[in-house]
């Protein structure tokens, strides 16, 4: 049976070295079953092996090493609390669903057999203060050098943010 989406996939093509998938349709489970549907079928069909989404990079790094098999959460739910609900609610029903939490487990779950493992990220510039503030909290754990370079890089994210 062919099913619509594999015309979608099909014009996606092998050849495509980044897909992006935009909305406008935040909230809405079908998009986000639709939405991981198209990526689950990236990786199986054409070896896709990152998942960037619009989401802040440090909670992304959560589901990223759980995905991998070497983050601490158990569940996938567990993984995805990573996107609390600091900034308003907004992270939490963009990402904390039932279609987010079963494209999480499927992914770790294909990762367990998987030659090469795919990785989730996350970009965000509404969430760029704490992830520059992570990166120099990490490069203050491993090189002086490199965190000052960095926060005076990322000062412009750091000044006009608040601590959490």
């Amino acid at each position: 049976t062919v099913h619509w989406m594999d015309a979608v996939i099909d014009a996606i093509g092998p050849e495509a070295e980044v897909v992006l998938l935009g909305d406008s349709t935040h909230g809405t489970q079908e998009y986000y079953s639709m939405r991981f549907e198209v990526a689950q079928s990236l990786v199986l069909l054409y070896g896709v092996t990152a998942i960037a989404v619009e989401g802040d990079c440090v909670a992304a790094g959560r589901v990223d090493r759980y995905v991998r098999g070497v983050g601490d959460d158990k569940t996938a739910e567990e993984a995805l609390r990573g996107f609390a609900c600091d900034d308003g609610g907004t992270t939490r029903w963009l990402w904390r669903n039932v279609p987010s939490e079963n494209f999480v487990a499927w992914l770790r779950e294909h990762n367990q057999t998987a030659d090469v493992k795919v990785g989730f990220f996350g970009l965000d510039l509404f969430a760029a203060d704490r992830s520059a503030r992570a990166v120099v909290e990490y490069l203050g754990c491993v090189d002086h050098a490199a965190a000052r370079r960095a926060e005076g890089s990322y000062a412009c994210f750091l000044a006009s943010a608040s601590p959490d």
